[in-house]
């Protein structure tokens, strides 16, 4: 009974997270994946809730995030997921979650089902232990949208401001572009076994735009499948948060089975919608 009371508290996160990945817009460039295991909370479905259809595959799909402190510590986190697609474009990923701040549990690890159903326009957080589910209505303005399948981030919080509208001068006195953007492509290569497409994108943030004695470089690197729509394989490297890796493996192209995506029979459902949906920013009509 304890373990399911301290699970709560966990489980509305997650819904929270989950709600936010899959209604997210066209990501910003220069944001950072987000930590740990939500880094790719919304790999399989995609920029602006892109459902892709026609596609259909399971995976096994690895995130690790490196930072080096700066005394030569290292921090290290690895996380590993089964996900699948259906030719509908329905998506499940089963994770096993860490301890989370407060919201570590004493028993451990905590495995966590997330299932998006573009058909019925329904979200599910699944939790196995407690067998319950989460339901959400799936209310993303851009639902279906464009794009390929790719992590969606959360908004970096720069210490000085953003770096976006520095560019455009509104933060910085002097009215003088401090973000430079070059994006170049990497050619094809084969990956897990499927052809994938490199872009590297690289911001260079001047000196002195966040309290830095030099430039800062940030690096992300992408290999997408044209013709699965999915990222197979991204590198995040940032001066200030470290470097994260995601990467596809076991690729099994073909049909899932549709009770994948089902809630199993047994599961306590409640009705998250109304917590996480439609937030109205105070002052915004």
């Amino acid at each position: 009974m304890r373990h399911q009371n301290r699970s709560k508290p966990l489980m509305a996160l997650l819904a929270l997270v989950f709600c936010g990945a899959v209604a997210a817009q066209q990501p910003r460039g220069d944001s950072p994946p987000p930590p740990g295991n939500f880094t790719i909370l919304s790999t399989e479905r995609g920029f602006a809730g892109k459902v892709v259809k026609g596609a259909p595959y399971s995976a096994t799909a690895v995130t690790e995030s490196v930072q080096i402190l700066a005394d030569g510590n290292r921090i290290d986190h690895k996380n590993t997921a089964a996900i699948y697609r259906d030719s509908e474009g329905r998506t499940r990923r089963e994770e096993t979650i860490n301890a989370i701040g407060p919201w570590a549990s004493d028993a451990g690890p905590h495995q966590i089902i997330f299932i998006s159903d573009p058909v019925a326009g329904i979200n599910y957080v699944l939790d196995p232990a407690a067998r319950t589910a989460r339901k959400m209505v799936d209310r993303s303005p851009g639902n279906p949208g464009a794009g390929p399948e790719g992590s969606v981030p959360p908004p970096r919080h720069w210490p000085n401001g953003d770096p976006g509208r520095m560019q455009n001068g509104s933060d910085n006195a002097n009215g003088t572009g401090v973000k430079n953007i070059t994006t170049e492509s990497l050619g094809k290569q084969t990956l897990a076994g499927i052809e994938a497409d490199g872009t590297r994108t690289t911001i260079t943030i001047a000196a002195g735009a966040i309290g830095n004695e030099l430039p800062v470089r940030i690096v992300d690197e992408k290999w997408i499948s044209a013709d699965m729509q999915v990222v197979v394989m991204s590198r995040h490297s940032d001066p200030l948060q470290g470097e994260t890796t995601y990467q596809l493996s076991n690729i099994i192209r073909g049909e899932q089975s549709r009770s994948l995506f089902d809630v199993p029979s047994g599961y306590t459902v409640t009705d998250g919608s109304s917590r996480f949906m439609s937030h109205k920013r105070p002052g915004n009509d």
